[in-house]
This record gives structure tokens, sequence and C-alpha cells, in this order.
């Protein structure tokens, strides 16, 4: 069984369907990829990837700037008031 895939019975299901997600450290090796996969894999209403490297912000707004459920910030989870605009 695959990440991107959860079975029941004969019923797949897709836990994200419909979620905002909030991928932390997005520019790197593994958030990168979780980006990758909630956005091509599940059918979720938004990605939101936050990093606290801004040319990694600028690479992602690249590479994913053109899918409408992706949206990309510089921040720091440590801030409060920063993740505060995200919601």
């Amino acid at each position: 069984m695959g990440f991107d895939r959860l079975f029941f019975g004969a019923f797949e299901l897709n836990p994200l369907r419909g979620k905002r997600v909030l991928v932390t450290g997005a520019g790197g090796t593994i958030g990168l990829e979780l980006v990758r996969r909630v956005l091509e894999k599940f059918e979720v209403a938004e990605c939101i990837g936050i990093d606290n490297n801004e040319n990694a912000i600028f690479h992602l707004s690249q590479e994913f700037g053109g899918n409408p459920r992706a949206n990309f910030s510089f921040g720091d989870i440590r801030e409060r008031d920063q993740l505060r605009i995200l919601s």
C-alpha cells in the first residue's frame, strides 16, 4: 500500500479531500515531496506551504505557481501572528 492511497474494503479513501493542508518546511527535501504529493494525489482545497527560506519559497512559487490550490508563504511557524494571517 502506497503513501498516496488508503483502502478500506473495496473503497478507496481520500482523507484530505476538500481540506486545507499546511506543510511546514515546504522548501526542504521532505516538505517539497509532501507538497508535490498533496497537490498531485489528493483532492485538497488548498495546500499552504511555509518555509523560513525565502529562496525556497521563490522556487516553490515558480514550480507550482500555475496551480490555483497552491499557496506559499515566507515565515516561521514559531511566530503566531504569521500563522494567523494564513488562516
